[in-house]
């Protein structure tokens, strides 16, 4: 069993830590390791390969209001100004979501993070350091998400 702590940047293998290069390539090994993070979503598509909606969440108006309002009232403490500006907080979200592999929500937050005022260059600096604690997966999934956006 691979995984990393999340604090050290180092592999256990079977119980054994190996000390960790984020930067170096990746073996067999380590690509086992991010393989739940591997799965993307084609931007923009649901099952069929219908448009999604503008809003992913709008099906939640009807199926739970109430789950829907706690979600939206969480967005908004999150990513209210602050001690961070809203470009950061959304530059760090969009990492953590080229993190998990999903390409809609990368390229919604860098759309949002460049509204809130970031650059282009700080957008794909942020995809460096997603790669640095993540791995090499967050990079193919901003690039599919940058292909609408850049």
């Amino acid at each position: 069993m691979f995984f990393c702590h999340p604090l050290e940047h180092r592999i256990v293998v079977r119980g054994t830590p190996q000390l960790h290069s984020p930067l170096a390539g990746f073996n067999g090994a380590q690509r086992g390791r991010q393989g739940k993070h591997r799965h993307t979503r084609e931007a923009g598509k649901k099952k069929g390969g219908k448009k999604m909606a503008e809003d992913p969440l709008k099906p939640f108006e009807t199926l739970d209001p109430e789950l829907l309002d706690l979600v939206r009232e969480t967005n908004k403490f999150a990513l209210a100004e602050g001690a961070l500006p809203r470009k950061i907080k959304f530059l760090i979200a969009m990492a953590l979501d080229s993190a998990h592999g999903t390409v809609e929500g990368t390229r919604a937050l860098a759309d949002q993070a460049m509204k809130a005022g970031a650059t282009q260059e700080e957008v794909v600096e942020t995809i460096r350091v997603a790669q640095y604690i993540s791995g090499v997966g967050s990079v193919y999934t901003a690039a599919h998400a940058f292909k609408e956006l850049f």
